[in-house]
């Protein structure tokens, strides 16, 4: 599995310094890049600076509207980048099954699977911790894959997400077994209390290693589903470099075999 890292976790200074950002990604042992956002850049300079440092795009974080729109040939970009899935990095819990306008929403998903496919890439969807609040005995992600469709549409776990909102990130994992090419590796630190607000559980994400997760079982698991990429991400550093936290990940990772 290649192993990637989801640019978000350093946005600051791609914003500033993309070939900086991207130079530092590689020297601390990744292959693999997830796009959030590309900053005014160009195809071409986009794929300049990654084969400047060996990195392959395996994915970027896009909005499903967007996505049906194409808006700024978004789409076209991607493919000239050599991006292979396109994933929709949120959508808030008011707009989830059981909401007003879900059934339109759903058609809109479509029509961004049906672009996507037309340029040679699949859509994912990337889940938060809330998707795993159940309608009618369902999980949210749930009804999302299942109204989308299988052909239309897989999961992005996020691991840290689905453990915090209450379910298991292997049992996730497997039960898509086959239709989940990334897996996002995130790891934290607190107490897991639904009735609590982040605040109130201790919630603060840590380099990969340095929180509660069971990595041995979550990676094996991806393993057995055949994943293809693993991405790192961490959303906030609490005044660490973000720089240092990703280089933690990496060599997490690396002592565990990846």
């Amino acid at each position: 599995m290649k192993i990637g890292l989801q640019l978000y976790s350093v946005r600051d200074t791609m914003e500033k310094d993309m070939d900086a950002a991207l130079g530092a990604v590689s020297r601390a042992g990744y292959d693999s890049v997830e796009f959030a956002g590309f900053f005014g850049k160009s195809a071409d300079e986009i794929k300049a600076m990654l084969e400047k440092y060996g990195l392959e795009a395996v994915s970027a974080h896009i909005g499903y509207e967007e996505l049906a729109e194409n808006t700024g040939g978004i789409l076209e970009m991607c493919r000239e980048i050599g991006i292979k899935y396109a994933a929709v990095p949120y959508m808030g819990p008011e707009l989830h099954k059981g909401t007003d306008g879900y059934d339109e929403r759903i058609d809109v998903y479509k029509k961004a699977a049906e672009n996507v496919k037309k340029y040679g890439m699949k859509l994912l969807y990337h889940n938060h911790d809330f998707e795993f609040r159940t309608y009618e005995g369902k999980y949210l992600n749930d009804w999302l894959m299942e109204s989308v469709g299988e052909e239309n549409i897989s999961p992005e776990p996020d691991v840290c997400w689905i453990k915090y909102g209450g379910a298991s990130p292997v049992d996730y994992i497997m039960k898509y077994s086959g239709r989940v090419p990334v897996v996002h590796l995130k790891d934290f630190i607190g107490e897991i209390d639904p009735e609590k607000s982040q605040e109130e559980n201790g919630f603060e994400m840590r380099p990969v290693g340095s929180g509660c997760q069971d990595w041995d079982a979550i990676l094996e698991a991806a393993e057995r589903a055949g994943a293809e990429c693993l991405i790192v991400e961490q959303d906030h550093h609490y005044g660490a470099d973000p720089f240092d936290n990703v280089k933690k990940s990496r060599d997490f990772l690396r002592s565990k075999g990846y």
